[in-house]
C-alpha cells in the first residue's frame, strides 16, 4: 500500500517536473518536435491514403473534405490472424491541444488480411504531426505498428 502510494507521488512529480521545470515556471516549450522526415504529398487513391510500418505520409488539409471522415489504410507488418477489428489511436504532437488522443478502431481489409483501417474525423485533423498507433496480433513482445502522418 504504502509502495503504491509512493510510486504514484514519484509518478507526480516526474509529470510536474516535465511540464513546468525545476524552476517551477511553465516551460518554453510546449510542441514535441517529431523527427524530421522528407515526405511527400499524396492525394488519396481509391482506397484513401495508405502508409506503410515508420513511413510518414503527408496531407494537404484544403484537400480533405469539410466534415465526415478520412480513411488511412495502415500497412501491418504481417497478415493478422484474424479480422476482427484492431485496437488504434492516433496522437498529435500538439502538447497545447486539448485533445491530443482519439482512440481509434482499426477495421482488418483485404483477404490477405495485411491492412488495417482507421477511419479519423475531419475534424481532428488540424496542421499538425500526428502518430498512428495500432495495436496487431503478431506474436512479439510488445506487438504495436507505429505510422506517422503529418496534415499540411
Amino acid at each position: 500500500m504504502v509502495a503504491g502510494v509512493a510510486g504514484i507521488a514519484a509518478v507526480a512529480f516526474g509529470a510536474w517536473w516535465l511540464l513546468a521545470g525545476p524552476s517551477g515556471e511553465p516551460s518554453q516549450r510546449r510542441r514535441v518536435e517529431p523527427p524530421a522526415v522528407d515526405v511527400t504529398p499524396r492525394a488519396a487513391g481509391p482506397a484513401g491514403w495508405v502508409i506503410q510500418p515508420a513511413q510518414t505520409v503527408a496531407l494537404d488539409r484544403d484537400e480533405l473534405p469539410m466534415t465526415g471522415r478520412v480513411g488511412v489504410d495502415l500497412v501491418l507488418g504481417e497478415p493478422s490472424a484474424d479480422a476482427r477489428p484492431l485496437w488504434g489511436r492516433i496522437l498529435s504532437f500538439d502538447v497545447d491541444r486539448e485533445n491530443r488522443v482519439r482512440e481509434l478502431e482499426a477495421a482488418v481489409v483485404g483477404d490477405d488480411r495485411t491492412r488495417a483501417r482507421i477511419q479519423v474525423p475531419v475534424d481532428f485533423l488540424t496542421r499538425d504531426t500526428y502518430l498512428i498507433e495500432v495495436k496487431t496480433t503478431e506474436k512479439t513482445a510488445l506487438p504495436l505498428r507505429r505510422y506517422r502522418l503529418e496534415v499540411r
